[in-house]
C-alpha cells in the first residue's frame, strides 16, 4: 500500500511540473502565482510532499486543469 501511496505521489508531482512547464513558469514563479515558496513546489513536484487541498485548487484554477485524474 505504501508504494501504491508513494506512486501516486509522484504522479501528482509530474502532473504539477508538466502544468508549471507548459505554461513557461519556473518553481519560484508558480509559488509566488498561488502563495507558497518555490521550495514547496519543488517538494511536490519531487513526489517528497504532499500538496494541500488549496493547494491543489490554487493550482488547478491557475491552470485550469484537474490535477489526478485518472487517464
Amino acid at each position: 500500500m505504501e508504494k501504491e501511496k508513494e506512486c501516486e505521489l509522484k504522479k501528482l508531482g509530474k502532473e504539477i511540473k508538466l502544468a508549471r512547464i507548459a505554461n513557461d513558469l519556473d518553481q519560484k514563479e508558480l509559488g509566488d502565482k498561488i502563495g507558497y515558496s518555490a521550495a514547496a513546489v519543488s517538494h511536490w513536484e519531487a513526489g517528497k510532499r504532499i500538496p494541500s487541498y488549496f493547494a491543489i485548487k490554487k493550482i488547478e484554477e491557475t491552470f485550469k486543469i484537474k490535477l489526478g485524474e485518472k487517464k
